[in-house]
């Protein structure tokens, strides 16, 4: 059985969120600066909550394999 399509919207708008608010290095947001990313925090419990992991995406010239 897939998912409907109100949490395929809701797992899409969480991995947009969590691109737009990756987590650096020193562990503050990417995209806010904070080290407790309201953002961030909400798409992850949208994850937990359909028992699915984000994609992780690595940007050409960031650690990508040559």
């Amino acid at each position: 059985m897939g998912l409907a399509h109100n949490a395929l919207d809701q797992l899409d708008a969480a991995q947009l969120a969590l691109d737009a608010h990756p987590r650096l290095r020193d562990g503050r947001c990417g995209g806010c600066g904070g080290y407790q990313c309201p953002t961030y925090a909400a798409a992850q419990s949208v994850f937990a909550r359909y028992d699915r992991l984000p994609l992780r995406r690595v940007k050409s010239g960031a650690g990508a394999p040559q």
